[in-house]
């Protein structure tokens, strides 16, 4: 209903009472006041002065001023909801709001903390406003007083109102400019934005105003104490930001009076700074300012201010060639990523303008250079931009070299900062670059043992694509750091890396050629390591490396005899397939499940079952192999596949079939490995596994987890179940051919017909009683008989029946004479003998 402006003033007066310091009457207060009929501007007025007068009055220090802002936008969301033209309400708030956030109303109050208190309350309510979408759109023309006043705030002594400031600043930036599509900075077609000239001829007053400002703080701050510096860092970082989500345009009207000409040399000045994030910054807001048909030129002139080779230390400033530098790659890769460069621009800059670099180079020598952040960006810039044919790369890459001692192993230093993980690349690039095999082997072990974690884990990122790429191998000295690393390493991530190489680029953990005894102390010292970090953030890299591991002690055993007679064997093996086992069960996370597949395709890289195998193998294999299965069945297609393509690997290769890149589907893949078990292991563990059905444990599980509410997930798949059900007849088929060859297998399987029978009455029985229950909790599925927890235990049943009659010759029709229930019409074929029990088997 509606509420009239007398019934909604008392609540008014309870809300003004009660919403600096109670947030949770806020909800209701806005839906009321969001539905109240305006029966006078007066009144409505008057309400909404009550709130603000509370602004210069309170003495309430809550959070971001709690009810507060609710209470404010409430109203001001109430006349734009009902009044769609000649607002009242939002000019007038926001009037009082901007003098109170910018510290400029005249009244009785002196006292300096309180005008700052009730800054920071007026600020907070303009940040929630301009993040109401229901008034946002009416608020746009007060962004420019907004954003004055927000770097207004940036430099007031008082902390809470610069951390208000901040706050706010980030919103009314997305508001008027947009926020990225990607999280890269220079992501080419997916940034939201406008240009410089389209910003400023939004909001015309902000030009002069931050133009002004800029000058104030960078160009006559002098007289600015040593301690009001961070305040006034601040204001500018604030520009800095604000230019950088600008996007660069391709022609600049130098008559324009909107241009960016004069802001330009006011943020290239920006290069001298001190602070790292503001040099770095700056060159990020200077992108817009610079037009591509100027770009050439202004790139020239920053090129120019780097000192050439022979001028003394003593007169170069660092922070400015830094800052320069910074600039440079900046404005090539801002005006690349929109492409805004073309091809002929591209060559003049990488060409005639960057050939000015070779005077300059004196930079990458350390004897001259003592900075290595500015020698780092020279180097990324000519790694980044030019190819490896260019002759000024050539000459940066071989005078870079002087930074690497390939004769020490200590003792590459590298920055201690941020930009270690990106000099690690450069370092790498640069020795690739010369193609010299020692040194960049020489390197690599140097790294591997630098005491930041950060570089050590590039280099094991890397360590597998660069060797790939170049085909490079593995010395011995490599070889040995790597082994070293995973008894010395203790960060997860590049434990995690040491692992997953080594099993990846197949290191050998032992030599073959050396003892059994000795080979075995070998693995054993890595499994105990291996094992001492399976809680560790490495598991699944670890539960990887232990197939390898046994994979590699049985090319021990076969290399001498293939029979085992140390206890290590079988303890290796028991906890390597007890591992796998539970690694691969569907309670376990995807990635763990993942890792027993990799580590059984490492395991058994070797054919178990030919006759040099060794004894530990043939042991094992059949809990492998039925551990495949289990993955076989797994929800997750992608983990199918890939236990698919192991299969269709081993398959091939038995049968000396060079189609190793094809792949079976997961039907497939089950019978492969069930006639593998069938003929190689047929001993009593797969025994036992085939006649797990026979058991009919957990049959009526299902009825327990029956509830009263409908499954809104349930995938609406005619077959969603073919997994298990392919399953259940792949193990009755071999168990058919095991009865034709065991009596005792015969005798069981006829022993278990009324058992059978009974079980199959009791679930009828059940389902008949429960049907109205169980329809409720469905959503897709039309029948009781077609949801999958009670179709699955009919179905094997039924299965089994069928087996029954293969044996004694009897038939199960007298099943179906139950009323009450639609038996599901596979079932009921079954039964009466109208299907085969493997017709899902042949579809796959």
């Amino acid at each position: 209903g509606q509420f009239s402006f007398a019934l909604i003033s008392g609540s008014s007066r309870v809300a003004t009472a009660i919403s600096t310091s109670v947030v949770v009457v806020i909800d209701t207060y806005t839906r009321s006041t969001a539905t109240v009929r305006i029966e006078g501007d007066t009144q409505v007025v008057s309400w909404l002065q009550s709130f603000l007068d509370m602004i210069k009055s309170t003495t309430a220090t809550t959070r971001r001023s709690a009810g507060l802002p609710f209470s404010v936008c409430a109203i001001l969301r109430a006349e734009t909801i009902h009044q769609k033209f000649a607002k009242v309400l939002v000019p007038l708030a926001m009037d009082l709001l901007i003098r109170l956030a910018s510290n400029r109303m005249e009244d009785e109050v002196t006292d300096q903390n309180e005008r700052y208190q009730r800054q920071v309350h007026a600020i907070n309510i303009l940040r929630h406003v301009f993040l109401d979408h229901d008034i946002s759109s009416d608020v746009e023309q007060f962004i420019s007083p907004v954003f004055e006043l927000i770097l207004d705030g940036y430099r007031s002594p008082s902390w809470a109102v610069r951390n208000s400031c901040s706050m706010i600043f980030s919103i009314v930036v997305d508001r008027c400019i947009g926020v990225k599509k990607t999280r890269e900075d220079n992501h080419s077609g997916e940034r939201n934005g406008v240009t410089f000239k389209e910003f400023f001829g939004l909001y015309p007053n902000l030009h002069p105003f931050l133009l002004k400002h800029l000058e104030s703080v960078l160009l006559f701050n002098s007289s600015v104490k040593e301690e009001d510096q961070s305040v006034q860092q601040l204001s500018i970082f604030a520009v800095l930001v604000l230019f950088s989500k600008l996007l660069p345009s391709s022609y600049e009207n130098p008559n324009d009076p909107l241009n960016a000409s004069k802001f330009a040399p006011i943020i290239q000045s920006c290069a001298n700074k001190s602070d790292f994030m503001v040099r770095k910054m700056s060159a990020s807001a200077l992108v817009p300012l610079v037009s591509s048909i100027e770009l050439a030129t202004f790139i020239s002139r920053l090129i120019e201010d780097i000192p050439k080779d022979g001028v003394k230390l003593s007169q170069c400033n660092f922070n400015k060639i830094h800052g320069s530098l910074c600039q440079i790659k900046y404005l090539i890769s801002g005006h690349l990523s929109q492409g805004l460069i073309v091809p002929e621009l591209q060559q003049k800059i990488f060409g005639e303008i960057f050939s000015q670099f070779e005077e300059r180079l004196w930079i990458l020598n350390p004897k001259k250079n003592p900075c290595r952040a500015v020698s780092m960006l020279l180097l990324s810039i000519i790694h980044t931009f030019l190819n490896k044919e260019n002759s000024l790369r050539q000459k940066a890459s071989k005078m870079a070299k002087l930074y690497l001692d390939s004769n020490s192993t200590s003792k590459v230093q590298l920055m201690d900062a941020a930009s270690n993980s990106e000099a690690t690349i450069l370092y790498l690039d640069t020795v690739l670059d010369e193609n010299a095999r020692e040194e960049w082997s020489s390197l690599t072990i140097s790294l591997l043992s630098h005491r930041d974690y950060e570089v050590r884990n590039l280099i094991l990122k890397r360590l597998k694509t660069l060797m790939k790429g170049k085909k490079r191998t593995i010395d011995s000295e490599l070889k040995e750091s790597i082994m070293k690393m995973i008894f010395e390493e203790h960060h997860p991530s590049c434990l995690k890396k040491i692992f997953r190489l080594v099993r990846k680029l197949r290191i050998p953990l032992v030599n073959l050629e050396d003892s059994v005894e000795n080979n075995r102390v070998e693995l054993e010292k890595l499994w105990n390591r291996a094992q001492s970090l399976i809680d560790s953030p490495a598991k699944n890299d670890i539960v990887s490396f232990l197939g390898y591991c046994f994979f590699t002690w049985c090319c021990v055993l076969r290399k001498n005899g293939g029979s085992d007679s140390t206890d290590f064997g079988r303890r290796i093996a028991g906890e390597w397939i007890k591992l796998i086992e539970e690694s691969s069960g569907s309670d376990q996370l995807l990635d763990l499940r993942m890792a027993a597949c990799s580590s059984i395709s490492s395991g058994l890289s070797n054919d178990s079952s030919s006759s040099e195998a060794s004894s530990l193998e043939k042991e094992i294999a059949v809990r492998v192999w039925i551990t495949v299965l289990v993955l076989l069945e797994d929800e997750e297609e992608n983990l199918r596949e890939k236990v698919s393509k192991f299969v269709s690997r081993k398959y091939y290769q038995s049968h000396n079939d060079r189609r190793l890149h094809l792949s079976f589907r997961a039907g497939k893949a089950k019978q492969i490995v069930m006639e593998i078990l069938f003929k190689n292991h047929l001993d009593s563990v797969f025994q036992d596994y085939l006649l797990s059905d026979l058991q009919m444990q957990e049959q009526f599980s299902a009825f327990g987890a029956v509830e009263d509410t409908r499954k809104l997930f349930e995938k609406e798949e005619d077959n969603n179940y073919a997994e298990e059900a392919v399953m259940i007849q792949l193990r009755t088929l071999y168990l058919t051919k095991l009865a034709k060859t065991s009596p005792s297998i015969r005798s069981l399987i006829e022993s278990k017909r009324s058992q059978l029978e009974s079980t199959f009455n009791e679930l009828m029985k059940r389902l008949r009683e429960s049907k109205e229950k169980i329809m409720s909790t469905l959503f897709w599925s039309q029948s009781v008989m077609h949801a999958p927890e009670f179709f699955l235990p009919l179905y094997r049943i039924a299965t089994l029946l069928v087996l029954c009659g293969e044996v004694d010759g009897k038939s199960s029709n007298h099943l179906l004479n139950g009323e009450g229930l639609e038996i599901h019409p596979i079932i009921q074929n079954l039964l009466e003998g109208k299907q085969s029990p493997f017709f899902l088997m042949n579809q796959n």
